[in-house]
């Protein structure tokens, strides 16, 4: 499975040295909880960074879903082939009148 790297929401989260409003991440040294604006912020971030794992994950299914209906597209062009030579087959011992003599017939 290929992930990609989730560097960037990590480091946006470890540079305090923009102020932005009066929580915590404007001084470092702070133990003020986050403002609602930064709460919002982070749970923003966990979902991009769940929703980039979970676009991840469907690209790998489609990947191998892809295998699947190229070979199952094969077969079915297998299916339809051999069809079409039982129906010449059987069209051609009813035009000569083979008589199929199996072991039991013997």
């Amino acid at each position: 499975m290929s992930v990609r790297p989730n560097s960037a929401p990590k480091s946006l989260l470890q540079d305090r040295s923009v102020p932005c409003c009066s929580c915590s991440l404007k001084d470092t040294s702070s133990t003020k909880p986050f403002c609602t604006l930064h709460k919002s912020w982070l749970q923003l971030q966990e979902s991009i960074i769940e929703k980039d794992h979970q676009i991840n994950s469907l690209c790998d299914q489609v990947s191998r879903l892809q295998v699947y209906k190229g070979e199952s597209n094969r077969k079915d062009k297998l299916i339809v082939s051999l069809r079409e030579e039982i129906t010449e087959l059987n069209k051609s011992m009813q035009d000569k009148k083979i008589r199929i003599v199996t072991v039991e017939d013997e």
